[in-house]
């Protein structure tokens, strides 16, 4: 049997196989990636649908939601000053003990 001409399974047939070999080990790895990143959006997706039925049926509202939002924020503004105030407290508690225990 003759072989068309160029058809040369030598090295030149070698190259392109592992070229193509490398194509479609990339190929498959984007595929990979992209069904990861497909699950990742579909768990999004319905948790953002529960959270919009809710909003829906009534039990939270978006209003109440924002409300509650800026008065859990005020409330940490709070907080975080009393812990300041508390820390500059016992700072200067300890100030007070490291100078007493010197002078004993």
């Amino acid at each position: 049997m003759s072989r068309p001409e160029g058809s040369d399974n030598g090295a030149g047939g070698q190259e392109a196989f592992e070229r193509l070999d490398g194509a479609i080990e990339q190929a498959l790895a984007q595929v990979t990636d992209l069904r990861a990143r497909v699950r990742a959006v579909e768990k999004r997706n319905g948790e953002l649908e529960a959270l919009m039925a809710r909003f829906e049926s009534g039990s939270e509202s978006p209003g109440e939601f924002v409300d509650r939002m800026k008065s859990l924020e005020l409330e940490n503004g709070d907080l975080r000053d009393r812990l300041e105030k508390g820390r500059e407290a016992v700072s200067r508690i300890l100030s007070r003990v490291r100078f007493m225990e010197e002078q004993s």
